[in-house]
């Protein structure tokens, strides 16, 4: 029963980043490989409620993943031979364009921005003793929960929270080669509506911050892949 509740799980998380909408039981049922019946999806989605893993925003909606949800689909739910193995051919010719470059600074913006586009993300990156450079700002303020002008203003001034405390943050991963906060995991309150991945990238031997910004319901597999590919190279 917990791997069909797993499963379930997964198929909100994954429909919900598609959609950006609750996530009904007819929808799981139509648009995934299960044999379950209605009532029986039903039953497991309340259970999942239960455990704090999904939420109705309201009664006859469908149901959005909690942090918590976010959390062990990430935890147990994405694995690193199921994500897009083709992203590692994209990234080394890309950033093998990158290490042609001359300039710290330049190479560090050509990476941010190429992480920008392949994320759908707003990424922030410095390095020791420089300013914050940023990219894909596009991105964040076009996703389906961003509607109006106080959600856009109030989306900039978390950003530029976040470079505000850029150092503080990416000082903060110690030895760990990266982190990913989801909502609430977040060190910086205004973060707490967002997803971020945070690593220490190495550019002609000085170690900088990245960061990318996105909302809950980003691709966790391809951008923690994208991630892990940048750094490990």
């Amino acid at each position: 029963m917990k791997d069909r509740r797993h499963y379930l799980l997964r198929c909100v998380v994954e429909e919900y980043a598609q959609t950006a909408q609750p996530v009904a039981s007819a929808q799981i049922q139509a648009r995934y490989d299960v044999s379950y019946s209605s009532a029986t999806i039903r039953n497991d989605l309340l259970a999942l409620e239960t455990e704090g893993l999904v939420y109705q925003p309201h009664v006859s909606a469908g149901r959005v993943p909690t942090d918590q949800g976010y959390r062990v689909y990430v935890n147990h739910m994405v694995h690193p031979d199921a994500r897009d193995a083709s992203m590692r051919q994209v990234t080394d010719e890309v950033l093998s364009e990158v290490n042609r470059l001359r300039e710290m600074n330049v190479k560090l913006k050509m990476m941010l921005l190429n992480i920008a586009a392949w994320s759908q993300t707003a990424t922030l990156g410095k390095l020791p003793g420089d300013p914050v450079f940023e990219e894909g700002l596009e991105y964040f303020v076009s996703q389906p929960n961003v509607e109006d002008v106080e959600v856009i203003r109030n989306a900039f001034a978390d950003l530029n929270e976040m470079k505000e405390h850029l150092d503080e943050i990416g000082n903060s991963l110690s030895s760990r080669e990266y982190e990913l906060y989801i909502g609430g995991e977040n060190p910086l309150p205004s973060m707490h509506k967002y997803s971020t991945i945070v690593g220490k990238p190495r550019i002609d031997g000085e170690v900088g911050t990245l960061v990318l910004i996105g909302p809950k319901h980003m691709a966790y597999n391809k951008n923690i892949a994208l991630i892990e590919h940048i750094l490990r190279r």
